[in-house]
């Protein structure tokens, strides 16, 4: 059978690591292969994984690269091939590679050497695996119909641990550059605007909330933290969507630096607008895309570039 990389970015994530290689093991794909990044961990992670996973390739980074270079180290270290990005703290179900798997064979079918991205939906647990929502989808404002490169104009909606990427999309994406915002949304914007996203449904992970995550899902806040925030949120929302804009420019204009003429002409235009147009023409461009954010968040963020 076709080997599947799992590329995994670690930092001081020894704490789960047990439970997630644990279902990375239990996969019903045959040839599975980890393959880890590390940042510098200092409680034992590295040693953990190999304790756990003997031949496992385990690549230690001589200086701090942060979460975009981890990730983009991971990847790099795989070499080719099939790679299914991976957090430490999550756990998979038994079949999440074969059923993504299946998908991106039956793509590949229709649509030979073209880069493909194929992921799925999540449960989001707690620390103890407790479901809080069976899906993260109908949890947030991104969406799993969201497969052309407007969609990805303004923000990402795909958490890097639920994709499967092809040779060809590698090959483009690496290496991933350090000022995007985040390297999964590189990922998407690239196989969005060269290639073809496809979306499985069915939850294949068990994506763990335990307020230590890069990145994570909402979940329900206490009251109090609640009415505090209402009532400083119109200034902090504005603070957010000013960020939110100056980290979109960057990874555009990424995009642009990285591919220049090689992108697709619709893709030019639509950086020109978002890049070098007026804010109404990117509120124009955006208005019939899943933007991955609320409506009023992405004018906002679209006025602020």
């Amino acid at each position: 059978m076709t080997a599947i990389s799992v590329a995994m970015a670690t930092y001081n994530g020894a704490r789960y690591l047990a439970p997630f290689l644990a279902s990375v093991r239990s996969q019903d794909w045959p040839d599975v292969r980890l393959v880890v990044s590390d940042d510098g961990s200092t409680d034992g992670t590295r040693e953990k994984v190999v304790e756990l996973w003997p031949d496992a390739k385990v690549c230690r980074n001589t200086e701090t690269r942060g979460v975009i270079g981890n990730f983009s180290n991971a990847m790099a270290q795989v070499g080719g091939g099939y790679v299914a990005l991976a957090d430490q703290d999550d756990v998979w179900e038994p079949n999440k590679l074969s059923v993504l798997m299946a998908r991106m064979q039956e793509c590949e079918a229709r649509h030979p050497g073209v880069p493909v991205l194929i992921f799925s939906d999540l449960k989001v647990v707690d620390a103890d695996l407790n479901v809080i929502n069976d899906s993260f989808f109908s949890l947030t404002s991104k969406s799993l119909q969201a497969k052309t490169a407007r969609d990805y104009l303004l923000s990402n909606h795909i958490p890097g641990c639920t994709m499967l990427i092809n040779d060809a999309l590698l090959r483009l994406v690496l290496p991933v550059p350090p000022q995007v915002m985040m390297h999964d949304w590189w990922l998407a914007l690239v196989a969005s605007s060269f290639g073809i996203i496809e979306s499985v449904e069915q939850p294949l992970i068990l994506y763990r909330q335990h307020g230590s995550n890069t990145m994570g899902a909402p979940v329900t806040r206490h009251p109090l933290t609640r009415w505090i925030s209402r009532l400083t949120g119109p200034i902090q929302s504005v603070r957010n969507c000013r960020r939110h804009a100056g980290m979109t420019r960057a990874t555009l204009l990424a995009y642009r630096e990285r591919f220049g003429d090689r992108a697709p002409p619709a893709m030019q235009e639509m950086l020109r607008v978002m890049l070098d147009g007026h804010a109404p023409a990117r509120l124009r461009l955006i208005r019939s895309a899943h933007t991955g954010e609320t409506r009023m968040k992405a004018a906002l963020v679209a006025a602020f570039m």
